[in-house]
């Protein structure tokens, strides 16, 4: 009966350090943000492209032209809200 005792609390102590400490833990701090921007080809006057996002806009929309190019860079931001 002592062995069942120690190995009872044998996994006691095992489920305790696999268990987490929080059992929700906080939601990370995120920033959405809905955008939107135009490119500056002369092919595409007039439309627009929106996007929902929870990084910075302008990483978000540079990451659509992965080509960099000396200069201004390809479009323009129009809209940039929380």
């Amino acid at each position: 009966m002592k062995l069942l005792l120690l190995s009872d609390r044998m996994s006691l102590l095992h489920w305790s350090l696999l268990m987490p400490k929080e059992y929700f833990p906080s939601r990370p701090d995120l920033n959405p943000r809905i955008y939107a921007y135009e490119d500056t080809n002369p092919e595409y006057k007039g439309l627009l492209k929106v996007g929902f996002t929870t990084q910075s806009v302008e990483a978000r929309v540079a990451q659509q032209y992965p080509t960099l190019k000396p200069g201004k860079p390809p479009y323009r931001i129009v809209f940039d809200e929380p």
